[in-house]
């Protein structure tokens, strides 16, 4: 990651320089006479421990490539904070802002960059699929990954899937790209769910799924499906026991 860093902190000057054809360019102009960088990362709370990493290869980055003044935000981890901090990053007149761990942070981050006209590099993948004409997404999207996963099963052998995803944006746009792949590859998806957060309503999903697949007319009674899971790891391992007792897992679950 250090590696990349500089070139990172170059895309950031160029979008800002991008902005207005009418400013000057903060690339071209002595170091000592450019306007400062920003970095706004979980600095405390329970993410400080990897947002510290992050900002360590950050300096480590900006030290070797001789790069402009860098100012630091803490977002707490919290989408709130790190709305809060992109006002201050735009009230301090910093030229550009890297940042942003986790998807609910670096959409937030986005958001507010956008709005404020700040230029953005969000650490992160895309994962609303937003048009922002500020800001610029470091990650490889997941459509790709998701939709390898999809064909993969297929080509593997297993003919039908059941896809259940948290109702978020970024939960239903990994969802439709499984369904989209799934069935391209010649898939079947046999159903589509919100994924509830809560046990009882978690444990009345899987009974109420249970027996909408089993009342499928061309469905084998141990048919081989996949189940895939758009969401967290904690919430879908909290869900696998009841999809469990239920009968919905089959031989393999994504």
């Amino acid at each position: 990651m250090t590696r990349s860093l500089p070139r990172l902190a170059a895309l950031v000057l160029l979008l800002a320089a991008s902005a207005s054809a009418q400013e000057p360019d903060p690339v071209s102009a002595p170091v000592a006479e450019r306007p400062p960088a920003c970095v706004a990362l979980p600095l405390s709370g329970p993410h400080a421990a990897l947002g510290k990493r992050i900002l360590a290869a950050v300096d480590a980055a900006w030290a070797e490539a001789n790069l402009p003044p860098l100012r630091r935000y803490d977002t707490r981890g919290t989408p709130a904070d790190a709305a809060a901090a992109v006002a201050q990053v735009a009230a301090d007149g910093c030229v550009g802002l890297i940042g942003g761990l986790g998807d609910r942070e670096s959409v937030a981050l986005a958001d507010a960059a956008e709005a404020a006209g700040v230029p953005l590099l969000a650490l992160g993948s895309e994962p609303d699929g937003r048009p922002r004409t500020r800001v610029a997404w470091v990650g490889t999207p997941r459509r790709e990954p998701v939709a390898a996963l999809a064909r993969r099963l297929v080509a593997d052998g297993v003919p039908a899937a059941v896809v259940l995803h948290v109702d978020s944006a970024w939960g239903r746009s990994v969802a439709e790209a499984f369904r989209a792949a799934y069935e391209t590859a010649g898939g079947r998806i046999l159903a589509v769910r919100v994924l509830p957060r809560g046990a009882g309503e978690q444990n009345d999903l899987a009974s109420r799924l249970a027996g909408d697949l089993s009342r499928l007319p061309d469905r084998a009674p141990c048919g081989r499906e996949s189940v895939f899971v758009a969401a967290d790891l904690a919430l879908a391992a909290r869900l696998v026991p009841f999809l469990d007792f239920h009968g919905v897992t089959g031989r393999r679950t994504a």
